[in-house]
């Protein structure tokens, strides 16, 4: 049973294994307190049961034990950070992901991916300058999520970048790509065999650094067991908010939109730009 579970009811599902796209989970139901319990390995998540067609508490929550288990959080994550990044692609998850009220899930460092040691100013495509934490040798090394975020994909082409990202990934529980980010995750061989989707406008560009990647030319975004990747640009925004439901749940995300007042994308196949894939008349 895919993720496409629609009208099968919850109860039919309950003491089975239940395979959606964040992994295959045990479904247990509390019927005195009308919860449902979405278990991952030795983590559980628990989520009020709303309805016998609640197939997105399901899903969610089942992610979410997926995401959590064996994490501690806060998780600790480092935003790679290029020269020339795409504004946006940096500036839009960081709304989110580095928002006060949510520090109790996630901590973000920023590390410069084109010098070794201490902070320093990068500029983004858009001629707005960036004060990254760290280069690549004082990096802290106790991370669990690396973010990617795009701008072209010169850092794939860099050896000295990929060799770094390829080391720190083994150590690393999850990755999270945005836009033509992806072209630098694939790059590693992370990718190989996941489904990842990226930039629509860039796709066969990105593509070309994971020709073992099963590339989804319409989706928002993808996840595929502890990997994150997203279309272009804006969809870093909806990948975000994707990074603090699994975290956190569906309730905390809902609230960091509405302080946010930004109406994000919950259905990862909704892909109104797929229609411009390896466009070449677009404004670039």
């Amino acid at each position: 049973m895919e993720n496409t579970l629609q009208v099968v009811s919850l109860t039919i599902l309950m003491g089975s294994l239940v395979k959606t796209e964040g992994g295959v989970f045990e479904v247990s139901w509390d019927m005195n307190d009308d919860k449902i319990a979405v278990c991952y390995a030795d983590t559980c998540s628990f989520h009020v049961y709303h309805a016998k067609n609640d197939v997105a508490t399901l899903v969610s929550a089942g992610a979410h034990a997926n995401w959590t288990n064996g994490l501690k959080l806060p998780i600790q994550a480092g935003y790679l950070v290029h020269n020339g990044f795409a504004l946006l692609d940096v500036m839009g998850p960081s709304q989110v992901l580095d928002f006060p009220g949510i520090k109790d899930l996630i901590n973000v460092t920023y590390i410069g991916v084109d010098h070794d040691v201490g902070s320093k100013l990068y500029k983004a495509s858009e001629s707005v300058n960036f004060l990254v934490n760290y280069g690549l040798i004082d990096a802290p090394h106790q991370l669990d999520l690396l973010i990617f975020p795009g701008g072209g994909v010169r850092p794939a082409g860099n050896s000295t970048i990929v060799s770094w990202v390829t080391e720190r990934i083994a150590s690393t529980k999850a990755q999270f790509s945005i836009c033509t980010g992806a072209s630098l995750l694939a790059a590693t061989g992370a990718l190989d065999g996941k489904k990842a989707t990226t930039n629509k406008v860039a796709f066969s560009k990105v593509a070309a650094f994971g020709p073992k990647v099963n590339w989804q030319k319409k989706a928002r975004w993808v996840i595929d067991g502890n990997i994150i990747t997203t279309s272009g640009v804006a969809a870093g925004i909806d990948g975000a908010f994707v990074l603090v439901e699994l975290l956190g749940g569906k309730i905390r995300a809902d609230a960091l939109g509405n302080f946010l007042e930004i109406i994000r994308a919950t259905n990862s196949r909704d892909d109104p730009f797929s229609k411009f894939l390896d466009s070449t008349t677009l404004i670039q």
